[in-house]
């Protein structure tokens, strides 16, 4: 599971390039964008509350967090990568079959990820991430009326700012999916 962990940056790449292999489908665009545009928010509003030590080939935890986004949802990381990635694929192939098979894909990938670090944080804070499990579903974020309030490690501009490799690689997605459409 470690080299799983490990190679978790090089997904996006390989997805990008399989991606370009298949024409273009009907345009899903406001669906895309939506998604899209959740994923970012997700992704921002979960980077500024962690902190940087996600990044890395090791997965580590120095402490576990349980307020802000994380308590609404154990892996809000895992689910606007799932959501960037299935807007991307709206985006480039519209609502075909081979939409779903990619969407099956790219949840299955993140899905074993966050099983990996369930895991690793059941071994790592063993009773305190088992009470936090009970009450914080995986993916789907659980809406009640009060959430622990977590101070923000960074604000948000800098979580977006330092996040700046996945928004160029993003980019460049983008840029390939509209090249592709304009040649078609």
């Amino acid at each position: 599971m470690r080299a799983l962990y490990a190679c978790r940056g090089a997904v996006l790449g390989v997805f990008a390039v399989l991606l370009l292999a298949f024409p273009p489908g009907a345009p899903a665009l406001a669906s895309g964008i939506f998604l899209l545009f959740a994923g970012i928010c997700l992704r921002v509003e979960a980077r500024s509350v962690i902190g940087i030590h996600s990044r890395g080939s090791h997965l580590e935890a120095p402490e576990l967090l349980t307020g802000g986004i994380y308590a609404r949802i154990r892996h809000p990381l895992y689910a606007s990568n799932i959501l960037i990635a299935l807007g991307l694929v709206l985006l480039h192939l519209g609502f075909v079959w081979e939409s779903l098979l990619f969407g099956v894909a790219v949840i299955a990938w993140f899905s074993a990820l966050a099983c990996n670090e369930d895991r690793f944080l059941r071994k790592t804070f063993n009773g305190a991430w088992e009470e936090w499990r009970k009450h914080t579903p995986a993916f789907f974020p659980k809406f009640r009326k009060s959430i622990a309030e977590t101070p923000l490690k960074r604000r948000r501009i800098r979580a977006f700012a330092e996040d700046r490799a996945t928004w160029f690689w993003l980019l460049i997605y983008l840029f390939l999916i509209i090249i592709r459409r304009k040649a078609m």
